[in-house]
């Protein structure tokens, strides 16, 4: 019963991690599309 807890807990740390992991990408990735859309907009008026 105690190891099968323990496995429950590991599994969920690292079902964490992964999401936080992949939330982090999409932000990054959102950051970098929207300052690209920004440079993009400010060479296009020059």
């Amino acid at each position: 019963m105690f190891s099968f807890a323990l496995s429950g807990l590991l599994f969920l740390r690292i079902k964490e991690h992964s999401f936080l992991l992949f939330y982090e990408r999409n932000v990054a990735f959102t950051a970098n599309v929207f300052v690209h859309g920004i440079s993009r907009r400010t060479w296009k008026k020059d």
